[in-house]
């Protein structure tokens, strides 16, 4: 009987091989880069599932979500986009 037929990592060589050709994709979009309203680094701002802005300083460890119309405009107004095409997706997506 083979145990370690349910056990992850207990891969054989082929089945490794598999697995290791998928790209890794970031986990969130990265809009661009601004400073922290904080601190004032430079830290990258992502996009959350729910398609809102956040940036998350690892220098003051601030979290901060823009929600609001206002904030998000402001934002943007402010953003380094990280590729021009992504930030006018952004601007007319439901960003604002």
């Amino acid at each position: 009987m083979n145990r370690s037929a349910g056990i992850p990592g207990n891969q054989s060589a082929a089945e490794g091989e598999s697995l290791s050709e998928s790209p890794l994709l970031p986990a969130l979009e990265q809009l661009g880069t601004a400073k922290c309203p904080i601190c004032g680094h430079e830290v990258a701002i992502y996009r959350t599932k729910t398609n809102r802005p956040f940036l998350n300083c690892g220098f003051c460890s601030a979290r901060i979500f823009y929600n609001g119309r206002e904030a998000i405009r402001r934002l943007l107004e402010g953003l380094t986009a990280a590729g021009t095409d992504e930030l006018k997706i952004s601007k007319g997506h439901s960003l604002l």
